[in-house]
This record gives structure tokens, C-alpha cells and sequence, in this order.
């Protein structure tokens, strides 16, 4: 007798793509049903019966109409015409991928289900086109729990019964084992080279012909896989692939729905249509077995897919309504799917991050996402900005889900919340807590919040402090836009945008506001407000620090934030800096100190230190736990995200503080400015833009510390070959001191430098002017043999001779070395810095004088410093390879062919070693390679006028060259010109900047 049900009385389809699939599925009905009348707008043909205890409808794709669109419009209008319908299966054949791991045959089933973070089912060839390939986007959901029981059980039992497999699909199949295509037809071929010969792989043959399942991922696009090589390549990326085929990926997210697929081929160039009907019995065969596993009855308690049953009692409560201006982040989204619905051991997770940075909004699209997907979860939300909202937040949820407060206190409400979702029989759920900032409010969390194996829950915070309480490791930290996201979120923000005009200012703006979403919303509401174009409104940002201030402070209302937290850019952090403060007072004063200073490249030695060091980490980990601070160069540098750092500016100043802070940080900076030695070159230019950005912001307030900061900076600058720059600090500190009552001491170093700084760039007289009243100063309160006396008197003979004071220089010379003398004959060691550098000192000065006794005296002099340096020191040493090239200016200024030879044996060695180790245009690489080449046309010169061009100097040693200079006085001295260059620096131990290099006349 025919039977003929409603289309309400079918709860199981089954979807296939080709003819010989259909003919398959309906091989295995256990009876057929008379057809029903189409709906209206049903292009499906459907065929009907029953398996087991299971009413199942049937449609197969149009013909010539393959691939996933094709399958997704089947699946619409199939579910759209079955109200009741539970979930799909997707039976038919697909093209295998054999591997060591996986011996797949021809007629082996393949079954899609979770593995390796994949819900069973990936759509291998969905996604966008990147400059640096094609990247893969998009999350397929996992097949519904009930199928998935049902395949475990199937296991167990095949597990448990060799042989299971072939006997159960066969017979379910209504398969006869005489229409199995010959083994000898299943050849698989290695992966060949376009222009080789296909090679075919041996394999070993199966005992009694036996069918195989495999369980694992399935991998779905709109093309015909047929290249070995692509498939393999397609099978390593997702960690391994059983098979292709071309429908899954269409229904996965829109029809709870399982795969099987049998194995007609292996997805190469050598397909043929041989296994194809044995393939397609096998997989029926394999859904009739799985079937036959379903409870009917535990299909009837499942909620429809349209939901005529399951979305009746599910709640969706979100604070804010969709945005429509959303833009990307599709990896988060999928790594949040992929983490809490499919990894099993994942029910908790957060995301963190910069405030500002989206954390929200991406809560609220995975909210909007998840209730679209998965029609049975209910969706709480809860506002963690404080004790108060997490309790107001609570008791909604009670109110939603009708749990009445009367007889409770406000604290008995959030258990009973937590019970009602803890009971299983209220469903699956997905709880998000937003904001969860403060750490004080994590052990009320954890007491409150439910927990339960159909519970999920999403938490956001900008600490990863607060997230590691949470939920220990399971976190993903959220950065910031891409250029091409960013883009887009301002195209869709601005009201009046010429797409053309405005593209190029539109990206420049969105660098420059570092694609932090929120900057570029307010931003995008200014321009709104004022009709100002992203060109005008970068020149706002350029304009004084005032203005950006301003700029960043406004307030533009925003529906899809809290509106008891503030919308401007700088307040999001203000309140995360108050609670830092609360917190830790030690990571507050970094804060604050950071203010000051750069916001990138920010030295750790730099910052002031606190406590122990353990208190200095903890402070430093604060300010990183919420995303303030990032460290690079293995920590020993910091960097702020700019727009924070004008934030922590707002918030200083919002305690009148902001003077006061400023003062101390500059008198910090200058006592830990590392000094001017050449060996912590790197360190103090660390420390310039910091000091730069100190002095810019200086009001003129007269402090020690802030003249010990300029002169240090001063110091460095004019070592580094910056001499105006140093000037001006030198100055600045020189002011400062005046005005002090007790800056006499201090300033006369300030004035020794800054002399030292007018000679640099010709301006003597000045220098004379600040170095006679030194001088004068010093006589009267050192020893006469102290070395900063004999530094400025040095200094101060050197520039009498420059003026054409000569006589004064001299004598002011003689008087200097007489000091050295002394400080010579102190019990001083060999290598002693003080007494080495005075000597260097007073050798250089000799050989101003330039008479052949002068150049003799200077020659004793370096050569003992340079015998000692080259015993003492490294070969790269700043101190030994200066003090060679002053003796290589002595030997040059002597005038002899041998001294000449001496000199360029030096002067090779020392640009040797600086090709080493310094840069292509380092000053003082520069001028030792034009000294050498000096020193080469001095010998050339001597050549000439001897006329022998060819001839090598004598190699003599200096003792011998010594005592030829003494037998003539009368010697040449045609030192070489002066080069346009300012000689090697050498630093002094206690005053690291030197004289002024003395060149010859």
C-alpha cells in the first residue's frame, strides 16, 4: 500500500550531487514513500522513504549544476520546505588522498569530523588574494553532536570486529561483492613532474577485499581537483586531507549536516568513472549503518533547523546593536569558533589588548555571528566596568530568564544565575563578559560567572594580567588593523568621502593614527561634524602638541560603546591609568616619568628604578599587561603606542603635577645620562631624543639637575661631532647655572666645554673670553697639577696661538708641562687614564708649536703613550688608535722620509681597524683615511724631490729616527695640511669630552 506522509513528518535529508549517488541512496531506504507536492519557489525534486526508524527526504543537485553554491541553494530550499528536518547527510563520492598515515583504496569511506582545529570540513579554496599569496579565510561549522555519537559508536564497533566495516556497508548498501571493480583497476601513481613518465606506486593488497572508513578532514571547493601535486600541497596545509570533493563546503554553515564520501578515484589527472557506483553504495551503505545508530527519539528533542522548536526558548541579550561599519578581523572570528566549539578542551577564552583596539566590537560580531549560526545558543551579556555593572548586568540576565530577585539579596542573584545555566537541561549558551579591566573584580568572577559542558564563555580586557586569572593561556591578543581594514573602516565611517581625491590622505591619516579603530572613528565623527577633509584634518595633528591634546579629547557619541565610559581617545586609557595608580604606585610613576620623554626606543636604564628589582619588573609587567608598553632588543628597550603616550600627557596634567613631574624627570635624566667615553657612544645617542624632548618642554625653571642634564647632553653632542647642537645645550646649562648661587664649581666646566665647542667652529676669541676667567678660577682653588687646571691650560694655549698670541701660548704651554710633570711623577700606574691622557694632552700641544724641538718633545711624548696603549688596550680601542694618530701627525710633521714611512705604518692600521668598525661616513673614519692620504703624498713628494720615484723609504725605528731629529735641529717640519676634518676625540676619565684637536698652522 503507498505511503504518503507530511512534509512535516520528515526530520532527516540527504543530499547528493549526481545521478549515480541518488540511485545509491535509493538502493538503501527501507521503503519508499509517494512523492509530495512541490512548494512554492522549490526547485528540488525529492525523492522519500525511510531508514530505519528515520523519515528521510532526498535530493540530488541539477544536473551540470555541481559544486558548493549549487549545494548551499539545494540545501535553502530543502530546508525551507521541510519544517522539521533535524540535520543532513551529504552521501556521495569524492577522490581520495593516500598518504603514509591514511591507506586509502579505492571504495574506502571517508567521513568529515573534527580534527586538527577543523570542524571536518574545510573550503580549501575560499579566501582573499594577498600581495604575498592567496590566504584562506572562513570557518565551516562541525557536523551536530547526535551525528558524532553516532559515528563513535560505529567505531567501537568496527574497532571491536575485524571486517565489520566491509560486511555491515555491503549489506546495508544492498551491495553484491560481484560488482566491486577489480583491484588491478586501483593503481595509484606518484606525483610525476609535468614532462615525466607517471611511475606507479606498489602497495600491498588487502586481505578478503575489505572496505575501509576513514575519519578526518574533507576537503571542499568548486573545481575538480586533478593535479597530484596541488593535492598534496592542499592535504599538507590543513595538516592532512582524506579527501575532495566539491558540495560539503555549501551547507556546512547553513545545515547541520554530516559528510560521507566514498572514494571513486584519487583526486589526479588518471580519474575514470570505474568505482565511481561501488563508491557511491559504500557511502550509503555507511549513512544507512549510521542512521540505524540515531535514537529516534533523541532526534525529536533536537530543535529544527529552521527552529520551529530550538530557538523558541534561546535568549539573545547584547548591549549594543549590530555595527554595520565592522570591518575584518575574519581570523579572529574563526580562531574564536575554532577555539571554543571545536577544540575540546576549551569552554573559557579571552581576547586582550590596547584599548581602543576593537575588543568590543569583535565580541559583539561573534555575538551576531553566533546566533546566526547556532540557532539553539542563547547569548548573555555582562558589563565588567565595576562591581556595580556586573551586578546590574546579573540581575538582567535574571530578568530575561524570569528568575525572580524577591526573595533574594543582590549577591544571592548572581548564583542563581550561575545555577539556572549550570543546569543542563537549559541548553548550550554563550556567555560574554566585557571589560573585565580591574583586577579586583576576578575573584568575584570566578565565584559567579557559570560554568558547565554546554557553557561557553568569551572575556575581553585590556590586562593580560586579569586574563591570565581568568583563563590561564587560552587567549588571543588583538592588534591592530591592517592597512587595508583600516582603510575600509575609515571609507565607511566618513559622510562625504571622494574616493579618489581623499585615498591617499585617507591612508596617510590612518598610519598616522596607527589603524587603531577607535582613533579612527573619532576621527572620522570629527571630520563629520566639522566637513573637513582627512587632508585638513592631518594637518590638525600635525599642528602643536596643544592641539593634538585637544584633538584627541573630544567627546563624539558612539552607540556601540558604553555610554558611562567616555568616547574620546585619550579618556579610554585615562581610566586605566587611575587604576594603575591604585595599583601600583611604582608602575604610575613610569607613567608618568614616560610622559616626559619619547614614547618609542625608551632605554631601561633610563627609567628611573624603585624598590628591588623584582619591584621595577612587576612595574615594567604592569604597564606591558595592558598593552602600554612593548619591549624590543630583548628587553632592554621600550616603546609606547603614540597615541597612549599624548594620553598619559592629558592625565598628568589633570593634577597640576605636570611641572613638578617634568623638573624631577630632567634631574633624573641628567644623573643617569651615561658619560661622554666613546665606548658608551651607543647609550648616551639612546638617551638624545628623550633629553631633546625634555628641554622642548622646559619652562625655565632654574634646577641643578636640569644644568647637569644640558651639560651632559652638551658633552656628548660635541663628542659625537654635533657641535652646534651642543652649543645650544651648553648654553642652555650655562643660563641655568648663572642663576643658581651655588653653580660657580659646576659652571666652570660648562664654560670649559662650551670654549672648547667655539673653537670648532672658529670662534676663538669667545673661547679665550670663557677660558682665561677658568683658568684664572681654577689656579685659585686647585692644586697646580690638578688635571682639569692642565686641561684648560692646555686648551687655553692652543687657542693664544690661534689668535696669534703667540708668545702667551707658549708660555702658557711651558706652564702645562711643567704639571704634567708632576703629575707624571705621582705614584701613579703605567697605564693610569689621567696621567696617559695629559700626556696625550701635551704632545698634541708640542706639536703646535712646530719648531723642531717642539715636534721632538712631542714625539717622546706620544711614543711612550702609544708604546703603553698598545701593550694595555685592545687593537680597537678609541684611546690607543687616537693616540697613534697624533703620533703619526708628529712623524708627518718632522718632514722625513723615514718619519713619513713610520707614519703610514700607523695611519694604515688605524683605517684598517676603523673599516672594521665604524661606518662609511663616520667622522672619524673619514679623517684618519684623509691623514693617510696626506701622509702618502708627503712621501710622494719626498720621491720627487729626490728623484727616485721607485725608491722605498728605510724601515728605521723610532729611537733611531729620534736621534737623527736631534743630530739637525734644523729639520724640516712640513707637516701636511690641515684637513677639512676634525680629528679623533679622545674622552678623559673624569671629563669625558676633550680639547679642542690642535692641527697644525
Amino acid at each position: 500500500m503507498p505511503i504518503l506522509l507530511s512534509n512535516e513528518d520528515y526530520t532527516v535529508g540527504w543530499i547528493c550531487a549526481l545521478p549515480v549517488e541518488l540511485a545509491a541512496a535509493q538502493t538503501v531506504l527501507d521503503e519508499r514513500h509517494e512523492p509530495l507536492p512541490a512548494r512554492a519557489g522549490d526547485a528540488n525534486v525529492y525523492a522519500y522513504g525511510r531508514i530505519h526508524d528515520h523519515n528521510v527526504v532526498v535530493a540530488c543537485l541539477p544536473a551540470g549544476l555541481i559544486g558548493t553554491n549549487s549545494a548551499a541553494s539545494v540545501a535553502m530550499h530543502m530546508h525551507r520546505s521541510f519544517g522539521c528536518l533535524r540535520f543532513a547527510l551529504m552521501v556521495g563520492i569524492g577522490g581520495g588522498v593516500p598518504s603514509k598515515a591514511h591507506d586509502i583504496r579505492l571504495g574506502d569511506v571517508v567521513v568529515g569530523q573534527p580534527v586538527n582545529g577543523y570542524g571536518g570540513v574545510i573550503q580549501y579554496d575560499f579566501g582573499k588574494s594577498r600581495p604575498n599569496g592567496f590566504e584562506r579565510t572562513g570557518f565551516l561549522n562541525a557536523p551536530p553532536a547526535i551525528l558524532l555519537s553516532a559515528v563513535s559508536m560505529i567505531r567501537a564497533k568496527h574497532s571491536s570486529a575485524p571486517g565489520a566495516p566491509s560486511s555491515h556497508m555491503l549489506e546495508k548498501g544492498n551491495i553484491a561483492t560481484s560488482a566491486r571493480p577489480s583491484v588491478d583497476t586501483d593503481i595509484l601513481y606518484e606525483v610525476a613532474m609535468d614532462d615525466a613518465e607517471p611511475r606507479i606506486i606498489q602497495r600491498p593488497p588487502r586481505s578478503n577485499l575489505d572496505v575501509e572508513v576513514h575519519y578526518g578532514t574533507i576537503a571542499s571547493g568548486n573545481q575538480v581537483m586533478r593535479h597530484a601535486a596541488e593535492r598534496d600541497q592542499v592535504s599538507r596545509e590543513f595538516g592532512g586531507v582524506l579527501c575532495f570533493e566539491m558540495e560539503a563546503a555549501g551547507l556546512m554553515n547553513n545545515f547541520p549536516s554530516l559528510v560521507i564520501r566514498g572514494i571513486c578515484d584519487y583526486a589526479d589527472v588518471h580519474k575514470t568513472k570505474n568505482w565511481q557506483e561501488f563508491a557511491a553504495a559504500t557511502a550509503a551503505g555507511y549513512a544507512k549503518q549510521l542512521l540505524c545508530e540515531v535514537p529516534r527519539a533523541e532526534v525529536v528533542k533536537i530543535g529544527a533547523v529552521n527552529d520551529r522548536s530550538g530557538m523558541k526558548n534561546r535568549i539573545v541579550s547584547l548591549p549594543f546593536q549590530r555595527n554595520y561599519k565592522f570591518v575584518g578581523r575574519d581570523e579572529i572570528l574563526q580562531e574564536l569558533q575554532k577555539r571554543l566549539f571545536l577544540d575540546e578542551d576549551c569552554n573559557d577564552l579571552a581576547i586582550y589588548g590596547l584599548g581602543g583596539i576593537g575588543k568590543t566590537q569583535i565580541a559583539l560580531a561573534f555575538a551576531n555571528l553566533i546566533a546566526k549560526t547556532q540557532p539553539d545558543m542563547s547569548i548573555f551579556w555582562i558589563v565588567a566596568l565595576s562591581h556595580a555593572t556586573v551586578e546590574k548586568s546579573f540581575l538582567d540576565i535574571a530578568g530575561q530568564l524570569r528568575l525572580t530577585a524577591s526573595s533574594h539579596s543582590k549577591e544571592d542573584i548572581k548564583i542563581v544565575v550561575k545555577h539556572h545555566l549550570e543546569d543542563r537541561d537549559f541548553g548550550r549558551w554563550l556567555l560574554i563578559v566585557d571589560n573585565v579591566d580591574d583586577e579586583s573584580l576576578v575573584d568575584l568572577l570566578l565565584e559567579c560567572v557559570p560554568g558547565s559542558d554546554t557553557g561557553f564563555k568569551l572575556y575581553t580586557s585590556r590586562s593580560t594580567r586579569v586574563v591570565q586569572d581568568l583563563v590561564g593561556g587560552d587567549a588571543i591578543e588583538i592588534e591592530r588593523l591592517g592597512k587595508v581594514e583600516a582603510l575600509r573602516l575609515m571609507s565607511q565611517s566618513l559622510l562625504h568621502c571622494n574616493a579618489i581625491n581623499d585615498q591617499t590622505e585617507m591612508q596617510s591619516l590612518c598610519e598616522e593614527l596607527e589603524c587603531l579603530p577607535l582613533a579612527m572613528t573619532q576621527a572620522a565623527a570629527y571630520m563629520n561634524k566639522n566637513k573637513i577633509s582627512p587632508g585638513k584634518y592631518r594637518e590638525l595633528l600635525k599642528g602643536a602638541d596643544q592641539d593634538l591634546i585637544d584633538l584627541m579629547s573630544i567627546e563624539n557619541r558612539d552607540r556601540t560603546r558604553y555610554q558611562q565610559v567616555g568616547h574620546a581617545v585619550a579618556t579610554t586609557w585615562v581610566v586605566s591609568f587611575n587604576q594603575i595608580m591604585e595599583q601600583d604606585t611604582t608602575a604610575a610613576d613610569l607613567l608618568k616619568f614616560i610622559s616626559c620623554v619619547e614614547w618609542r626606543d625608551i632605554p631601561l636604564p633610563m627609567l628611573p628604578k624603585a624598590g628591588s628589582n623584582s619591584q621595577m619588573t612587576s612595574a615594567i609587567g604592569a604597564l606591558c599587561a595592558y598593552s602600554f608598553l612593548t619591549s624590543s632588543n630583548h628587553q632592554e628597550t621600550y616603546n609606547m603606542h603614540r597615541l597612549v603616550h599624548l594620553a598619559t600627557r592629558i592625565w598628568v596634567q589633570t593634577y597640576d603635577e605636570a611641572s613638578v613631574i617634568h623638573t624631577a624627570v630632567m634631574a633624573h635624566m641628567g644623573a643617569v645620562f651615561p658619560p661622554a667615553l666613546w665606548q658608551n657612544r651607543a647609550d648616551w645617542r639612546a638617551f638624545h631624543p628623550h633629553a631633546a624632548r625634555l628641554l622642548r618642554d622646559y619652562n625655565g625653571r632654574e634646577d641643578k639637575g636640569v644644568a647637569r642634564l644640558c651639560h651632559s647632553v652638551g658633552k656628548s653632542l660635541l663628542a659625537d661631532w654635533r657641535t652646534e647642537e651642543a652649543i645650544h645645550w651648553l648654553e642652555t646649562s650655562q643660563e641655568v647655572l648663572i642663576g643658581l648661587s651655588d653653580g660657580d664649581e659646576y659652571l666652570l666646566e660648562v664654560h670649559h666645554d662650551l670654549a672648547e665647542a667655539w673653537c670648532d667652529i672658529h670662534q676663538e676669541l669667545k673661547a679665550v673670553q670663557l677660558l682665561e676667567n677658568v683658568v684664572a678660577k681654577r689656579r685659585s682653588v686647585l692644586a697646580e697639577h690638578h688635571i682639569d687646571l692642565v686641561r684648560s691650560e692646555i686648551l687655553l694655549a692652543d687657542v693664544y696661538r690661534s689668535v696669534g698670541r703667540w708668545e702667551e701660548g707658549l708660555a702658557m704651554l711651558e706652564r702645562a708641562a711643567a704639571h704634567v710633570t708632576k703629575i707624571e711623577s705621582q705614584k701613579l700606574v703605567e697605564d693610569d687614564l689621567s696621567r696617559l691622557t695629559s700626556m696625550h694632552w701635551l704632545g698634541r700641544a708640542y706639536m703646535q708649536v712646530g719648531d723642531s724641538p717642539s715636534v721632538f718633545k712631542a714625539l717622546l711624548v706620544l711614543q711612550q703613550v702609544v708604546s703603553i696603549r698598545t701593550r694595555a688596550l685592545a687593537e680597537s680601542d678609541p684611546y690607543r688608535l687616537a693616540s697613534e694618530q697624533e703620533l703619526a701627525r708628529a712623524y708627518l710633521q718632522t718632514g722625513w722620509r723615514e718619519a713619513t714611512a713610520l707614519a703610514i705604518e700607523l695611519l694604515e692600521h688605524v683605517v684598517e681597524v676603523d673599516s672594521k668598525n665604524l661606518k662609511d661616513d663616520d667622522t672619524s673614519r673619514a679623517f684618519s683615511r684623509s691623514l693617510l692620504n696626506e701622509a702618502y703624498a708627503a712621501r710622494e713628494r719626498l720621491q720627487q724631490k729626490d728623484g727616485k720615484r721607485n725608491h722605498e723609504s728605510r724601515r728605521v725605528s723610532p729611537h733611531a729616527l729620534n736621534q737623527q731629529v736631534l743630530k739637525d735641529p734644523a729639520a724640516p717640519t712640513n707637516a701636511p695640511q690641515q684637513p677639512p676634518l676634525r680629528p679623533r676625540t679622545l674622552p678623559d676619565a673624569s671629563h669625558p669630552v676633550p680639547p679642542k684637536a690642535c692641527l697644525p698652522a
